[in-house]
């Protein structure tokens, strides 16, 4: 109400200064309202204006006798632009700014709704001409959450769009940093976790990876590539070189000890000469066709290998002893 008396403390005395010129126009103060008329017949084309207090609504309305719109039009001296404060009385209130030219009508505004005690919020909309409604570009809700793209904000800062391509987030520098979506699927979350780590959850807020801030650790709970897509049913799938300084397999069971326990069976050398013979690979080894095919398991190799070395030590003592 204070801003109500203070524009009309600001608008009577310069009312009064036109109603002291010798212009054509008229101020007139008749049955509680007052009638503006043009000032100077240049501008005179029959229309007039009213300022009256709306005692049922508590507002002070400012209506024109073409539109018979409660506004204010505030022009420059050129008319190349208008402010239209207000509208009709309904429970929202807007301001909207109208571009006076080629784009005349495509209006971006202002407005404040609310539906009931907190929860008021702040729209800034655009009402283009080819618009049917106001489109919210931005939204600020009773507990501060900001909305871009979305009316109903969850998030101190909630930004939505859809579609295959569809960019939230651009730095543009002379390499542009783009966060967007591409193609369909589920859901992901980010998150930031109180003992400094970056975590990525899926839609049901199960961790799939985090990486530390604190210590630099990372941690996968599927599978990763590197140079490749083909990852198949390993944890680590590499195209290329592995350099390392050293490599540990944690486990292979069992352990060759076995062959020197009481009661191992040697295969007779005579026997192992044909299977060499026939099958050009010792016992128990894969072949070269087969290792091409499906790799090689370190660790069982590793032990395979260790076991053919124990087997020769036998052989070795068991000749010896003929000697």
């Amino acid at each position: 109400m204070k801003q109500i008396l203070l524009i009309l403390i600001m608008t009577f005395p310069a009312l009064r200064n036109y109603a002291q010129t010798t212009y054509s126009g008229v101020l007139n103060h008749t049955n509680n309202y007052l009638t503006m008329q043009p000032f100077s017949s240049t501008y005179d084309d029959g229309s007039y204006a009213k300022l009256f207090y709306d005692g049922h609504n508590k507002v002070i309305r400012f209506w024109n006798s073409v539109t018979s719109h409660t506004s204010i039009h505030a022009d420059n001296g050129t008319f190349n632009g208008r402010l239209l404060v207000g509208g009709s009385i309904s429970a929202v209130s807007s301001f909207q700014l109208d571009p006076k030219g080629t784009a005349s009508g495509d209006l971006y505004g202002i407005r404040v709704t609310e539906t009931g005690n907190n929860t008021t919020k702040l729209h800034i909309f655009r009402r283009f001409t080819s618009d049917d409604s106001d489109k919210d570009r931005m939204v600020i809700d009773n507990t501060g959450n900001i909305g871009i793209g979305t009316s109903s904000p969850t998030a101190k800062l909630d930004i939505s769009a859809s579609g295959d391509g569809a960019e939230l987030l651009r730095f543009s520098t002379e390499r542009s940093w783009v966060f967007k979506q591409t193609g369909t699927g589920i859901s992901a979350h980010l998150a930031l976790e109180g003992n400094k780590k970056f975590i990525i959850q899926n839609s049901s807020q199960e961790v799939m990876h985090w990486l530390s801030g604190y210590n630099g650790y990372s941690y996968f709970k599927g599978s990763m590539g590197i140079g490749t897509e083909n990852i198949g049913s390993f944890k680590l799938a590499v195209e290329g070189k592995i350099g390392a300084r050293e490599v540990q397999v944690t486990s292979v069971s069992p352990w060759p000890d076995y062959v020197f326990k009481e009661g191992y069976k040697l295969t007779p050398l005579e026997e192992l000469e044909i299977h060499l013979k026939k099958n050009k690979h010792l016992p128990g080894i894969p072949t070269a066709k087969e290792v091409e095919e499906n790799g090689v398991n370190l660790g069982e190799m590793n032990a395979k290998l260790l076991e053919k070395v124990e087997e020769l030590t036998l052989y070795l003592i068991e000749i010896k002893k003929r000697i």
